[in-house]
């Protein structure tokens, strides 16, 4: 990305007050430290399958409650 990468995007969204959502996925050794810093609701370290992905993803996927 031309201005930030995607950990500056995080960082901005929750600097903003922003609720959003975040499963950081990250080559970085301290993902799982960066993660709980902002908040995020998960991580997925790379490399990872798509398997991994999916079902990491569909634990957070659940119907909106309202």
């Amino acid at each position: 990305m031309p201005v930030l990468d995607g950990l500056g995007v995080a960082q901005e969204l929750r600097r903003r007050g922003s609720p959003i959502p975040i499963l950081l996925v990250s080559a970085l050794d301290d993902v799982a430290e960066q993660a709980h810093r902002l908040g995020a609701i998960g991580y997925l370290e790379k490399p990872f399958d798509l398997v991994t992905l999916l079902s990491t993803v569909g634990c957070y996927c659940t119907p909106c409650q309202r």
